[in-house]
């Protein structure tokens, strides 16, 4: 603490003088690590100059001077994070950070008990789950806009918002960690199409060119690699300078200066009104919530099993916005490749992201004319092909029928045994969070999403949502709560409870 009265005279003997600046607009900001193309993290070196150039966009572009600031809720690791971190501190504002950054449940919670913030920035997954988790009045007063990046972005993802909060701005953010975090943007507040969202048009200070195989722009309207310059171009990867010259090129458009690009890998193309959309990738690698992964990485760790010949993993979406990897395996030895097995496996090695949800096994991969494997010939999971070690048992309350059609429905199966593992069937966090979201629908009560990764299973669930039916009833319950437990009609639980002397203490409960 300094006390402007008491040390006046020493401060006054300080220099007038602006302190000396030695670091320059081309000195390194971060390094921040990308989820790795290949399983293998990447550290990219991001200059002062690109970093400024992105949050005066930010600031310019964004309502972060309206509001009471911004939440964060990922972690700091996350480039996406740049955006709510620095940009409210610049503008005077407030920022919230999450504890619990791996818990969707608790940035719910947290929202419903804080409103008018600046500007959350998410990805179109989690903004989903957020959609599914708060109650449409609840949305109104949130934010005074919402900035979506990470993946790709659909209008089915953004309907719940323009119809239940129209004075949020919503912002569709594109850009890759190499890239500083955003640097093609489109509002889509007002924007009511089918399908994908376009991506909209470069920042101020950044270029975006679609170029063919060749390097040269393709027309408007023509698929093409997307590629950027400017002022939010890194440096490189650090102590990769291999690396760094393949995604990080110079190049020269006819006798034009050259510029610094890089390649991002992605598919787009120009719309005639001057926006760009996002098509896909070029190359083999997906990004699925927010993590990058290359499929060849996975298909490789399989292959290392002794019971696997030969393996395919692919990206299924049956169904809009979700989007899960799926293992094809053909099995050299068939009795000991077991789903749980190879799941086991690959979860020793890999992220959890990146372990398959499915594993589909088959006599053969089907192949194209030129003996490559046919992507587009592999079977959508059908419901019936997980293989788990216990045997199906079926529910045999109501409850446990209403948790397992929750469960087949989100898990896209066709049935639950009450005695099936949650993510042993593919389960992953945001997939838990839906279960917790319709499981308060069903049975009107609030259960932390914890609680499906501690009670996994239907019967496990179902004791839980039992107990708090009765604490929420206490007595008046027992019947219905005896009668879907032991199989009973309620006027058999309703005598056995009279034959009980009085009402249980409240914690007391019949075993």
């Amino acid at each position: 603490m300094i006390c402007l009265d008491r040390d006046w005279a020493e401060i006054a003997r300080e220099s007038e003088a602006n302190p000396g600046r030695e670091v320059t607009a081309e000195n390194l900001a971060y390094v921040i690590y990308t989820s790795g193309f290949t399983g293998k993290p990447k550290g990219v070196m991001i200059k002062h100059h690109g970093l400024s150039n992105y949050l005066n966009y930010c600031i310019a572009t964004y309502p972060f001077r309206e509001g009471r600031g911004s939440l964060v809720h990922s972690t700091i690791a996350f480039d996406a994070t740049i955006t709510g971190l620095f940009a409210p501190l610049l503008t005077g504002r407030a920022v919230y950070l999450l504890s619990r950054t791996d818990d969707q449940q608790a940035l719910a919670d947290t929202l419903g008990q804080i409103q008018d913030f600046s500007v959350i920035k998410i990805t179109p997954a989690h903004l989903v789950m957020l959609s599914q988790q708060i109650r449409p009045q609840e949305a109104k007063g949130l934010a005074r806009a919402l900035v979506i990046g990470g993946e790709n972005l659909t209008g089915d993802q953004i309907a719940f918002w323009q119809n239940h909060a129209p004075g949020t701005l919503l912002f569709n953010e594109y850009g890759p960690t190499e890239t500083v975090v955003g640097c093609i943007v489109y509002e889509a507040s007002n924007w009511y199409g089918g399908g994908s969202v376009p991506i909209g048009r470069a920042i101020r200070n950044t270029e975006a060119y679609v170029l063919d195989q060749h390097l040269s722009a393709v027309p408007i309207g023509v698929a093409g690699e997307l590629y950027l310059g400017g002022a939010g171009v890194a440096r490189g990867y650090l102590t990769r300078p291999e690396l760094t010259a393949e995604k990080f090129i110079t190049h020269s458009f006819d006798g034009e200066p050259a510029r610094r690009l890089y390649r991002t890998g992605d598919l787009a193309r120009y719309l005639p009104d001057g926006n760009i959309e996002f098509l896909g990738r070029v190359d083999n690698q997906v990004k699925i919530r927010g993590f990058h992964i290359e499929l060849g990485e996975i298909e490789s760790v399989l292959a290392q099993h002794p019971c696997v010949g030969h393996s395919v993993v692919a990206v299924r979406e049956d169904g809009p916005g979700d989007k899960r990897l799926v293992a094809y395996v053909v099995a050299s030895d068939r009795a000991a490749a077991t789903a749980n097995e190879l799941r086991a496996y690959l979860k020793e090695k890999l992220p959890e992201y990146m372990v398959p949800s499915a594993f589909i096994f088959l006599d053969s991969l089907p192949l194209t004319p030129n003996g490559k494997v046919d992507r587009k010939g592999l079977p959508a999971p059908d419901g019936n092909r997980y293989e788990l070690e216990q045997a199906y048992v079926a529910p045999r309350c109501p409850t446990e029928e209403i948790l397992a059609g929750i469960w087949a429905e989100v898990l896209k199966l066709s049935r639950i045994g009450i005695y099936d593992n949650f993510f042993d069937l593919g389960g992953h966090s945001l997939l838990a969070t839906q279960v917790i979201s319709r499981v308060r629908q069903a049975f009107q009560m609030d259960l932390p999403r914890r609680t499906i990764f501690e009670k996994p299973t239907v019967e496990e669930l179902t004791m839980v949502i039992m107990e708090k039916l009765f604490e929420r009833g206490g007595g008046e319950e027992m019947p219905r709560i005896l009668a879907e437990l032991e199989s009973l009609s309620e006027d058999e639980a309703r005598r056995l409870v009279a034959e009980e002397s009085g009402k249980p203490s409240r914690g007391e409960r019949r075993d």
